[in-house]
């Protein structure tokens, strides 16, 4: 893979989640249950790896 088809692979995870937000009621629902803070500390925790290899 080249170094763009990360960044293309990225869109595509965007754009999929918004698809089904969007089509899918029951799945909105289900997202917008999930209070905001969950987000944010899943975020932190998925984006720690890559930070520290970056700033390493």
């Amino acid at each position: 893979m080249k170094w763009y088809d990360f960044s293309l692979l990225k869109g595509t995870v965007f754009f999929a989640t918004l698809c089904l937000i969007t089509a899918w009621p029951t799945f909105k629902d289900l997202i917008f249950l999930v209070d905001w803070y969950w987000y944010l500390i899943l975020f932190i925790v998925f984006s720690a790896p890559l930070f520290k290899k970056m700033y390493s």
